[in-house]
């Protein structure tokens, strides 16, 4: 566990979505401060970049965080509608997306996730929809709208893809994880019990397809196998260790370590897999 309130190195203002690199580096959207921080696996500070503003590689509240297999880091830019892509050192590269609802646009970008094959899915959660891009910025796809039938949305935050390329999709206001394959075509959703999420607001998917949900309002984390159904939880409310106090991002490393942001107590948690 490591972080504390403030705007020095390895402190945090809401940090927010988190995600973990090929080489194990961590990196965490510290929504309130305005900027990325990247960490080793182990919580030690490497660096940090970006600043409030509307210029490439500043930000305004970016909420989540993503990186692909060679390295460069994508961060839903989410109060500026956009989406801004950076090399491992934090140098900018480019940047798409403004303020709307056509192809390309958004409204209030909470979740990126990038796939196997390098595309990078958008949640546009104002928009109640799913944009798929290669990484190069060019528009791919979209699927969603509003409702609670499936393959809609009502407030979709967190996205991940697993190795297989299926994507997650956390339906905050839904209270379900559903699945697509990687165009958009809906396969399922879970839990299949009512009551077992609140709103999840992020998703994350291990090496065996294990399925990690931070259920923010609920202050813990819910663990799901392969074919959606329930395994385990932890955390409670609270800020003594091992308790969580808005978890807003949850990542899992290839060693099975799960990486948490723990929202309003302005830290990381880090767990071994139960």
């Amino acid at each position: 566990m490591w972080g504390s309130a403030g705007e020095r190195d390895a402190q945090f203002d809401a940090p927010a979505g988190i995600t973990i690199d090929g080489a194990g580096y961590v990196y965490v959207a510290d929504a309130g401060n305005h900027r990325i921080q990247k960490f080793t696996a182990a919580g030690l500070f490497v660096t940090a970049w970006g600043e409030r503003g509307g210029r490439p590689g500043q930000f305004d509240t970016p909420w989540d965080v993503a990186a692909d297999a060679s390295g460069n880091v994508y961060v839903a830019d989410t109060k500026r509608h956009r989406v801004q892509k950076f090399d491992s050192h934090g140098t900018f590269v480019l940047a798409w997306g403004t303020s709307g609802n056509g192809r390309g646009e958004f409204l209030a970008p909470y979740g990126i996730a990038v796939g196997p094959s390098g595309s990078v899915y958008v949640a546009d959660t104002g928009n109640d929809r799913i944009e798929k891009f290669d990484g190069q910025g060019r528009f791919l796809a979209e699927w969603g709208g509003h409702g609670d039938g499936p393959g809609r949305f009502s407030g979709p935050y967190g996205i991940a893809v697993g190795g297989n390329g299926v994507v997650y999709v956390a339906d905050r206001h839904n209270h379900r994880i559903q699945r697509f394959d990687a165009d958009g075509g809906f396969l399922d959703s879970f839990p299949r019990e009512d009551g077992r999420l609140d709103e999840p607001f992020s998703v994350a998917v291990d090496t065996g397809g294990n399925v990690y949900v931070a259920d923010g309002r609920r202050d813990r984390i819910v663990k799901f196998d392969s074919t959606g159904a329930f395994v385990s939880e932890w955390g409670a409310s609270g800020s003594a260790r091992g308790m969580l106090d808005f978890p807003a991002g949850v990542a899992v490393s290839s060693d099975g370590r799960v990486y948490v942001s723990d929202r309003d107590n302005n830290r990381v948690a880090m767990y071994a897999c139960p």
